[in-house]
């Protein structure tokens, strides 16, 4: 046990990692005809009997009938039915559509869908379009990937590939992964149809889901069964199928005052729950932003008529980029993917906010009608209960202006929209905490086939754990909200 703990906690070697992301190249191209051997199968549980497909890519599967899983007549628990846009058709298709989610960039489509024979009386027969027998309807789904490198996950599981490789002497990629490629945001995993009404139904779904993912590992010889960023009561349910629970900290704001009980009403009323010296240093930042150029900051809609024109996502797509390169980071998304969002219907587009900051004295696109030249700007995508913050880009520097477009704009945006969440994504965690944003909980689900892997991962989790609740507890104990800004 100790010296798997020393493995899995020890600095992992880059060259050696880079070798490990060469050598599952070839070992894709001999598994890829093995997971189709065992793309479908059928399961019996009573009166129900399922049948399990596993599609080699989104656009095998009709857009309506796969959003149809994703709605909800009622939603009284935010936690257990929340609706995500990175879940709709039309974000997976731009994905694998333009390429960025595709086998040759390590990312194989292989996503579940759950067909019953027992046609709810809420699912009508033009639902069955992919399957040749009428019978049958889709109820569930599951996004999945054949992963053939750990790149645009943000679970981080490199160490344990380098334990699987250099301790026990397995392969570790390609391995099974149920995520938002390059997402890390909270969301459902198992999309439930909303007939499937009782708590008992949904769980037996997801419990078939969780079996059927350890059976498809099994039988194509992989090393783990993986599901990433999913909801409390998806990652319970695994976890009575004997999967690995892993618990890690993201950082979010909340549109809740705890002194009135309810939303903040203004940007003003958010600013009161903290200390008067960090009111004073926000107001500051906000205020530097604007002294030195005539800027103006925009929340543009991605079906706005007017505004969210192909050229407006081509800007954006080169914001992105700014940052890739001047972080050195990994490019996951290409311009074609813009492009896909762009021409996707107007209610999927809905849910895109871009928020731009705009220097009015400068010589401007006509084409974009903004009044002035775009130097930064946000990709967000949005629901009625969360903000969830993709990626920041910057064509020139002006002080402060990142807080300012990827926080305090941000927030007065949930504010004004009364949007529950702000969740900025991963990385950052010391600039939102100083802001308000606490800590919370990120759930994932992880099941190998190798008992000593396992055995390993299992106790550096327990100590991982262990580790991040008493450091949630002491940040939110601490909070720079304070107690509701009280000295």
């Amino acid at each position: 046990a100790y010296q798997y703990k020393v493995a899995l906690t020890d600095i992992h070697n880059p060259i050696f990692r880079k070798s490990l992301i060469y050598a599952s190249k070839s070992y894709k191209r001999f598994h890829e005809r093995s997971f189709k051997l065992h793309a479908q199968t059928n399961q019996v549980d009573g009166r129900e009997s399922y049948s399990i497909k596993v599609l080699p890519r989104i656009g095998d599967v009709d857009a309506q009938e796969w959003n149809s899983l994703l709605e909800r007549s009622t939603n009284n628990n935010i936690d257990e039915h929340r609706f995500s846009p990175f879940l709709m058709y039309e974000w997976l298709h731009a994905l694998e559509s333009s390429g960025c989610a595709s086998s040759s960039e390590g990312w194989q489509p292989l996503h579940l869908l759950i067909y019953s024979r027992s046609n709810p009386e809420n699912i009508t027969s033009e639902q069955s379009n992919t399957n040749t027998d009428e019978s049958y309807q889709l109820v569930a789904a599951l996004p999945l990937y054949a992963k053939y490198h750990s790149q645009g996950e943000f679970i981080f599981d490199h160490q344990w590939a380098e334990f699987a490789e250099r301790v026990l002497g397995i392969r570790y990629y390609p391995k099974l992964l149920s995520a938002i490629p390059m997402t890390p945001a909270t969301g459902p995993r198992v999309l439930i149809h909303e007939s499937i009404r009782t708590a008992a139904e949904r769980r037996k779904i997801i419990n078939l889901m969780a079996s059927f993912l350890k059976q498809m590992a099994t039988n194509s010889n992989l090393a783990s069964a993986n599901v990433n960023f999913m909801l409390a009561h998806e990652s319970d349910s695994f976890v009575s199928m004997d999967y690995s629970l892993r618990e890690t900290i993201q950082f979010r704001w909340e549109n809740y005052n705890n002194i009135t009980k309810k939303m903040y009403t203004s940007f003003e009323d958010y600013l009161s729950c903290f200390k008067s010296k960090r009111r004073v240093q926000i107001k500051s930042e906000r205020k530097k932003v604007y002294s030195n150029q005539p800027l103006k900051v925009m929340a543009i809609r991605g079906d706005c008529p007017m505004l969210g024109t192909l050229d407006l996502y081509l800007v954006m797509f080169e914001l992105y980029k700014t940052t890739v390169e001047k972080m050195w980071g990994s490019q996951y998304l290409n311009e074609a993917f813009f492009v896909h969002l762009f021409e996707s219907p107007a209610s999927f587009r809905k849910h895109l906010l871009f928020i731009v900051a705009v220097d009015t004295s400068q010589d401007h696109d006509l084409t974009l009608g903004l009044g002035g030249r775009v130097v930064a700007g946000t990709i967000n995508v949005v629901s009625n209960t969360h903000f969830s913050g993709r990626y920041w880009g910057a064509f020139e520097f002006v002080n402060n202006l990142h807080f300012e477009v990827c926080y305090y704009k941000a927030i007065e945006y949930c504010i004004e929209h009364g949007i529950q969440y702000m969740e900025p994504g991963a990385g950052g965690g010391e600039f939102k905490y100083l802001r308000g944003f606490n800590p919370y909980t990120v759930r994932s689900v992880h099941w190998f086939t190798n008992n000593a892997l396992k055995n390993a991962v299992d106790n550096f989790l327990v100590q991982e754990r262990a580790m991040n609740q008493e450091k949630s507890e002491y940040l939110i104990q601490n909070s720079a909200l304070g107690k509701n800004g009280q000295e």
